[in-house]
């Protein structure tokens, strides 16, 4: 009883080796491989994974157009005994694999093995099981071919006794071994090609390096005179360089030479090509004089690329910071940013770029232009430059306080009217009144006053200037004057912060369904960044200090 797994075990071991097997018609009709077909399906829990014993589709139309021959009872019964096996294993034991012939396929079984085993065989083990012996002679011709390296391939037969046996093909005695037992007859050959090698490599006579590069160049020159399409003029200058290369040879070294283009040869095609095309004398380039360049304005356009003409016009939109909006809505440049573009002005460009691949297209106060080259490209036109939001805005100059002119020249400005002359009483209350006038310390701040005195006669107002000592600060004005504003943090972390969160909230503020108090604490967090940063530091911000304040006030 346990005799039995003998042989389906030892199989097993001889199938361990091979990735593939295929099966022949003519083994398949055998008259021993249903006793064979017993021990390899027994056989099949020993297998290693991926192990494949393959039949192919062409072998299978041979056993049904054998199983209708009227002719050969023999080769009747034998092809419709395989078939049913066959059909029993398909829906039972399922050892073989069935490949389906290809479609159109006049490829006779023993060409479809041929094939497949030759490709195969170059990355994979395989087994060949055939009764045929001419079959066998051309696949073991295979492990011999010097054009193309693969592994060795085995082909064997079924005996009477059901076991698999070498089938040695047509020429036993000229059996193909491995390459490392390779027969007599094989290393004889091998020597006589070393030989041959070796005769060939002493024949060839040594050249020095001015002799390789004429011979090289002859090579070419044949291969360039002779095509039209290379032009007369660099055949000319290849045919002197190689009269010179010639030149430079001595007679010995040159007669040594077996040249497909003599002296001779190159003369005379030089002469034929110069009656053709005669070649213009090259007259001196005139140096053109240096001037100073103009300084030229940087560019401050911007290309955009993509296979359409729409979406290149959409990345430019968001190079820009703006949105593509639906024609029903109204623009607005705070919201939807500098270009005003709709989904109908993209669909209006893929349409002109059918009639013309380089176009203009205008909306409003801007052209954009398209060109057509892997891909399509737009830029906007050079006289209608667009604000760069990147671009640094110049810094407004501060007005330089007004110097305050000494007081001396402040009196000497003022104009006073001429007076008539008072009666002598007055003159003399004047000179007193000058008297009684209190000194005033130098060193003291002083203000001018201007003041309105009549005379005594009522008759013409004087203007007097009169000066004030200035009051003594008080503590709350000096306290305010050691106020120092505090410096702005101008991080460039903090200012990457507030530029990302500044898009993200330009999106969250205009999409109808995101929460109002979500997004009033956004823009509650985006007013503290901006707060302790310096405006002039922050680039491309498209909702500033003003707007935030108006949108706060807004979601309250």
């Amino acid at each position: 009883m346990y005799q039995e797994e003998m042989k389906p075990s030892a199989l097993a071991k001889f199938l361990s080796v091979y990735r593939y097997v295929f099966v022949d018609t003519c083994s398949l009709m055998e008259d021993s491989f249903p006793k064979f077909m017993d021990s390899l399906t027994a056989s099949k829990e020993y297998w290693n994974e991926g192990l494949q014993i393959i039949i192919l589709g062409e072998c299978i139309e041979e056993l049904k157009k054998h199983s209708k021959s009227k002719e050969d009872a023999n080769a009747r019964i034998s092809a419709t005994r395989a078939l049913k096996i066959i059909r029993h294993d398909k829906w039972h034991t399922k050892v073989f694999t069935i490949i389906k012939p290809a479609k159109n396929s006049i490829a006779f079984a023993d060409n479809a093995i041929f094939t497949n085993v030759s490709s195969l065989r170059i990355q994979n083990k395989i087994l060949v099981i055939t009764q045929d012996k001419k079959l066998t002679t051309d696949l073991l011709k295979l492990n011999r071919l010097d054009s193309q390296r693969g592994r060795y391939l085995d082909v064997y037969r079924i005996n009477h006794q059901s076991d698999l046996e070498v089938n040695p093909g047509e020429l036993p005695a000229k059996t193909y071994t491995k390459k490392h037992d390779a027969s007599s007859f094989q290393k004889l050959e091998k020597d006589t090609k070393e030989k041959n090698k070796t005769a060939n490599k002493k024949e060839e006579p040594s050249f020095n390096e001015a002799q390789k590069a004429v011979l090289a160049n002859d090579e070419k020159l044949m291969a360039n005179l002779s095509n039209s399409t290379y032009k007369d003029e660099n055949k000319i200058r290849d045919i002197d360089a190689q009269l010179k290369r010639i030149a430079s040879l001595p007679s010995k070294e040159f007669s040594s030479l077996q040249l497909k283009l003599s002296k001779v040869d190159l003369q005379k095609k030089k002469a034929e090509l110069i009656q053709k095309a005669p070649i213009k004398k090259e007259e001196p380039k005139k140096i053109p004089e240096t001037k100073p360049l103009p300084q030229q304005k940087e560019a401050t356009l911007w290309r955009e690329f993509g296979q359409k003409p729409s979406d290149a016009l959409r990345q430019l939109a968001k190079h820009y910071h703006s949105i593509v909006r639906d024609s029903s809505i109204d623009y607005v440049a705070m919201v939807h940013g500098e270009l005003d573009l709709t989904e109908e002005d993209l669909a209006k460009v893929d349409s002109l770029a059918f009639n013309a691949p380089s176009f203009r297209y205008r909306k409003g106060e801007r052209t954009y232009l398209f060109n057509k080259g892997k891909d399509f490209q737009v830029s906007l036109e050079e006289n209608e430059p667009i604000k760069e939001i990147n671009k640094p805005t110049p810094a407004k100059e501060k007005p330089q306080p007004k110097q305050e002119e000494p007081l001396s020249k402040t009196v000497a400005k003022k104009e006073t009217k001429q007076t008539v002359p008072a009666p002598k009483k007055a003159a003399k209350k004047s000179v007193s009144q000058e008297k009684k006038e209190p000194v005033v310390d130098p060193n003291k701040k002083l203000k001018v006053r201007k003041a309105k005195k009549k005379t005594t006669d009522n008759q013409e107002v004087v203007d007097v200037l009169v000066l004030v000592p200035s009051k003594p600060a008080s503590k709350k004005e000096t306290a305010k004057k050691k106020i120092v504003p505090l410096k702005k943090d101008n991080d460039p972390k903090k200012v990457e912060e507030a530029l990302s969160a500044d898009k993200v909230l330009n999106a969250n503020v205009h999409n109808p369904n995101y929460p109002k108090d979500k997004a009033l604490a956004d823009v509650k967090a985006q007013i503290a960044r901006l707060a302790a940063l310096d405006e002039t530091a922050i680039k491309g911000l498209s909702l500033k200090m003003a707007d935030l304040k108006k949108l706060e006030k807004s979601l309250h």
